[in-house]
Order: structure tokens, then C-alpha cells, then sequence
């Protein structure tokens, strides 16, 4: 056979495999919308889901995960029988996903693996990492699930939070996904482990961050601006500003300001191209 007519046939095949997976998934994104989301929340001493991961909850990152489907937060003692606590707690909805409040480090990309999966296999019961996703109507009708399909998915997003050696685990993996996250778009650091950055901060292409940095609160760093021993909290920081040991809170500094030399700026409008050192407004 001709090559150029093997590789059009190869072509054809490839197009037509890309075709159905397009169909499948897009059929899937009705089925979406039948979800709830059940989100066991255990009784304990000490509930790691309540507290601060730089700047947000644990069970905050789970609801941002699961976003896009309805979400109901359920209470439940550790001796409870699991099962009957997921039946009590159904409505309408024709599928159910069952998380758990102690995996804060679960994705939107895993929460999305898991339901495609369960979809596409078409089925009744499946039992992952930490976690469920049931038919509601098979649910309702057993008193036990015997041979759930069993699948793992990312084995970072599952990490249970429930002492605090766990809990400093997830948050240095949460740093990293953060670094990452703003590497990607173009930010240099010069020394990650001496930094110190919110989930909720905004930091613009080609921002500089040098040694001991910390940015806490919903801050916005625009682009070109540098970055040096400062403590920034809640601030935004415009194009090409230069901040050096320096503590800047609730204040807007506008372009190409110079703040340096032990200053400290609080509450506070910095007006463009200003040059502050060992300055004080409080």
C-alpha cells in the first residue's frame, strides 16, 4: 500500500477516535448538572478543615473544587454507619459524589477524572482514594454495597489531614502548587523557601521576588515590579515598583515608586514615581 495513503487512513482513523471522544464528553456535561456533592465532615477534637492554608480554609479548597455541582456539608460521628449517613442526605438528584472534609488538597481536574470515569463505565458504585460516587435510585434500594468498582486517581489530591505532621504536609504541598502556579505565569523567584504567599494573592508577569517576601490577603502585584525583605498585606502594588525591607498594609502604591530602607506605609495611596526610604505613615 501506498505510504501517503496508510498515513491518510491512519489520519482518518485518528480524527474519527477524536470525533467520539468529543461526543462522549460533551454528552457527559449534561449529566453534570445531576450530581450532588456530599461533603463528610467528621466530629472530632480537632477539625483541620477549619483552619487557615494560607489564607483559606481546608474545607474551603474542597467547595472550590466541587464548585460547579450542588454541595451539601454533612456532620457525622466516626462510628456512623457511612452508608446510611449518604442515604439520609440524598435529594433529587440522580448521582452522588461523597468527599471528605479531611482531603483539602483535592483539584477541580481530579473531581472531573472521578465523574467521567464513573460515567463513562456507567456505573452503580465506585468507591476511590477517599470517597464515593453512587447511583441514587441503586443507593436507595440496598442496605450494603458489596464489589464497589474500585479505582485510585492522584494520590497527592487524597492526603488525609488529621494531625498536625499531616496537616504541615499539605500545607508545604500547597506552597508548592502555589510557586508553581505563578512560576507558570511568569514570575521569577529567586528563593522559594523564603517566601510566603496566599492563595488569594494576584501577582503579574515578570514580578521579581527576591528573598524573605511575604504576601498575605487578596494583594495585587502588577508586572515589573521587584520585590525584596517585605511584608506586603492586603495591597496592590502597580507596574514597576520597587519594594525593599519594607512593610506595606491596606495601601495602594502607585507606578514606579520606590519603597525601601525599613519603611512602613499603612492604609495609606503612594502617588506615582514617589521615592520613600525609612518612611512612615501609619
Amino acid at each position: 500500500m501506498d505510504i501517503l495513503l496508510e498515513e491518510e487512513i491512519e489520519n482518518q482513523k485518528d480524527l474519527k477516535t477524536q470525533n467520539l471522544t468529543q461526543t462522549l464528553l460533551l454528552n457527559l456535561k449534561d449529566d453534570y448538572a445531576d450530581f450532588l456533592v456530599l461533603i463528610l465532615k467528621p466530629v472530632v477534637k480537632t477539625d483541620y478543615s477549619k483552619l487557615n492554608m494560607f489564607g483559606i480554609k481546608g474545607i474551603d479548597y474542597i467547595k472550590n473544587a466541587v464548585l460547579d455541582y450542588e454541595i451539601k456539608e454533612v456532620n457525622y460521628n466516626l462510628e456512623d454507619d457511612i452508608i446510611k449517613v449518604i442515604k439520609n442526605n440524598l435529594n433529587n438528584k440522580k448521582y452522588v459524589l461523597v468527599l471528605f472534609s479531611d482531603t483539602p488538597l483535592i483539584q477541580k481536574q481530579t473531581i472531573k477524572n472521578i465523574i467521567d470515569y464513573f460515567l463513562i463505565k456507567k456505573l452503580c458504585a465506585l468507591q476511590f482514594n477517599r470517597g464515593y460516587a453512587f447511583e441514587c435510585e441503586y443507593l436507595k434500594n440496598v442496605d450494603k454495597i458489596y464489589n464497589p468498582q474500585l479505582q485510585s486517581f492522584n494520590e497527592e489530591d487524597f492526603i488525609k489531614v488529621t494531625d498536625s505532621s499531616s496537616f504541615s504536609r499539605a500545607l508545604e504541598i500547597l506552597k508548592g502548587r502555589i510557586i508553581s502556579y505563578h512560576q507558570q505565569n511568569d514570575v521569577i523567584f529567586e528563593d522559594v523557601n523564603s517566601v510566603y504567599i496566599d492563595a488569594k494573592a494576584n501577582i503579574e508577569k515578570n514580578v521579581i521576588i527576591k528573598n524573605n517576601v511575604n504576601i498575605v490577603g487578596k494583594s495585587l502585584i502588577k508586572e515589573n515590579s521587584t520585590l525584596f525583605n517585605c511584608n506586603l498585606n492586603k495591597v496592590i502594588i502597580e507596574e514597576g515598583c520597587l519594594i525593599e525591607t519594607s512593610i506595606v498594609e491596606n495601601s495602594v502604591i502607585e507606578k514606579n515608586c520606590v519603597i525601601k530602607d525599613y519603611s512602613i506605609i499603612k492604609n495609606s495611596t503612594i502617588k506615582e514615581k514617589s521615592v520613600l526610604e525609612n518612611y512612615k505613615l501609619i
